[in-house]
């Protein structure tokens, strides 16, 4: 696993204080990612009907829970395949190429294709954690933007568009992660 730190303990209170407040009397569990032929990054609940329509099984769905150290726990609304009674999968790559997610599954939520916006549980000085949030909401919108327009991450724009937002959040991280 390249980033393990991004994989929060299933057993650190704070974990399990952030997943009750998202679904109460559900314990989140780990769960392999083994990235399947022809799934894409980012789209996950598709991936999932498509692996189900041609294998079976089910999708499960709920919450992908990561986290920054000293700056944020994240839930991001997440599907994984679940081939038979006590196996689950998470199919779809992950950005940071992680071997294993923490998942919290909801079945209190139906996914319906409209996004699910992320819950963000801080770790740091509440005033940096949102400044870094903000910057982190505002690079997202600008890099869907940029992709919806065509323009890959290697168009010039990009640098122009994010650099000194990236030279921000990147300050900003290493100032929470610094502080003891």
């Amino acid at each position: 696993m390249r980033y393990p730190e991004l994989v929060p303990s299933k057993d650190d209170k704070r974990v399990l204080s952030f997943c009750a407040s998202i679904c109460p009397g559900v314990r989140p569990f780990y769960i392999p990612v083994e990235p399947q032929d022809g799934c894409l990054l980012a789209r996950c609940f598709p991936n999932v009907e498509e692996i189900v329509r041609l294998r079976g099984g089910k999708l499960i769905q709920g919450w992908d829970i990561s986290q920054i150290p000293k700056i944020q726990f994240e839930a991001t609304w997440h599907a994984v395949w679940q081939p038979s009674r006590r196996i689950f999968l998470g199919v779809s790559p992950q950005e940071s190429g992680q071997s294993h997610i923490l998942f919290l599954p909801d079945v209190h939520r139906a996914y319906d294709g409209s996004l699910v916006p992320s819950r963000k549980f801080s770790l740091g000085d509440r005033e940096l954690v949102e400044r870094y949030w903000v910057l982190s909401d505002e690079i997202n919108r600008i890099r869907l933007d940029l992709w919806s327009a065509g323009m890959g991450e290697t168009h010039p724009v990009w640098r122009q568009r994010l650099g000194g937002l990236f030279a921000e959040i990147y300050s900003l991280k290493e100032r929470l992660q610094n502080d003891t």
